[in-house]
């Protein structure tokens, strides 16, 4: 199914602007409660914008920080630190963004045989950003092939655009196309189509609107899954990382079409 289907009806799931405040909602849906149980995590566990793949038996967490922090587990319950996946800035991020200095928000995808790292580099309350990709064809750093390659900028953004690209995810569809979401603030969360073969855009492939709020505030970090005959998109909302007065919390809509 395609994702440009699905994306028009799930802009008014997520968007507070669809619905004037006058006109009652009907069925709201419950209110979500918290997990009862938070599963024992031990070791290195410490991690921000973490994604987490596993591959040849073994579960591997990327995360925003100084090169991208990897972790390693053999249950996802007990973490060791992995080292990261660059030793310095790789080039194409520092060209895109010279005043970057971590690598943020990473989502990481195997297809046509190679782990495909998606990145940002941007910094603190600027568009000025970029998604960079980074392949490797194994994980496990004890592989005489392990590598990662800089495969250059995908998308980018500049104070003249009216959207952030950060906060990357890939998703592959029901029809078998690739496509990558992201965003932050300004005008919300993104979709553009990506070619299989090389990771990034297609040639044609246009920007997609896919969910904003109804002024630039925090809407960010899109994640798409499909699971039982819907897509659900995951963003989080409001603001981060500010102690107890933190408001971010996680918003999710769904949609067959």
């Amino acid at each position: 199914m395609l994702l440009k289907k699905y994306l028009c009806g799930l802009i008014c799931v997520i968007s507070t602007t669809c619905t004037p405040a006058t006109r009652p909602i009907p069925n709201p849906p419950p209110t979500v409660n918290p997990p009862t149980q938070i599963l024992p995590l031990k070791g290195a566990i410490g991690a921000h914008d973490p994604v987490i793949i596993k591959a040849d038996g073994r579960y591997y967490r990327f995360a925003t920080g100084p090169g991208i922090p990897m972790g390693c587990s053999p249950d996802l319950i007990s973490w060791t630190d992995c080292g990261r996946v660059f030793s310095r800035l790789p080039v194409s991020a520092f060209k895109s963004v010279p005043e970057v200095q971590d690598l943020w928000a990473p989502d990481i995808a195997l297809f046509n045989g190679k782990y495909h790292l998606y990145y940002s580099a941007s910094t603190f309350g600027s568009n000025h950003s970029a998604i960079a990709l980074a392949t490797n064809t194994t994980l496990d750093s004890r592989n005489k092939d392990y590598k990662w390659v800089d495969e250059g900028v995908v998308v980018e953004s500049r104070a003249t655009n009216n959207y952030n690209t950060i906060d990357p995810n890939f998703v592959l569809d029901q029809e078998g196309k690739a496509w990558l979401s992201f965003g932050s603030f300004w005008t919300g969360i993104k979709l553009i189509e990506l070619d299989l073969t090389t990771g990034k855009p297609k040639a044609d492939s246009a920007l997609i609107a896919l969910a904003q709020r109804s002024t630039s505030t925090a809407i960010e970090a899109p994640f798409i899954t499909y699971k039982d005959g819907y897509y659900y998109l995951f963003v989080s909302f409001d603001q981060c990382c500010k102690g107890v007065d933190s408001t971010y919390h996680i918003r999710v809509g769904r949609s067959k079409a």
